[in-house]
């Protein structure tokens, strides 16, 4: 792991994972109800792509919410946690998000299904 903020400054944990075997930390933190900003650039193209596969898992399985923030960044939200940007407030004011839990899950495309 190459970073972990000081959760006392902010209302966040930025983690930046060098590998997949660092995805627990971005789990342990996640599962602890605190939000995760999960830089992924460190990583090479396949271990961002498991820990990207296991992070959605584990934002279903405790109903949270992943949403890109950036190229190969994502913010992790717990379900209790309040998170919002400038964009979404934007975004539901026009309509373009749905008033509806997971709807972060939707826009991301991690809710559909293909063949």
């Amino acid at each position: 792991m190459v970073s972990k903020s000081d959760q006392a400054e902010s209302d966040h944990v930025t983690l930046t994972p060098v590998s997949y075997a660092d995805a627990h930390a971005v789990g342990e933190t996640f599962r602890d109800g605190v939000p995760v900003l999960m830089n992924l650039t460190s990583m090479e193209t396949m271990d961002a792509k498991r820990t990207i596969d296991f992070t959605a898992g584990l934002v279903f399985g405790l109903r949270g919410t992943i949403e890109r923030v950036a190229t190969r960044a994502f913010l992790l939200s717990p379900a209790q946690a309040a998170v919002a940007n400038d964009q979404d407030s934007e975004r539901s004011q026009n309509g373009l998000l749905p008033d509806r839990p997971g709807a972060h899950q939707a826009a991301a495309g991690l809710g559909r299904r293909g063949p």
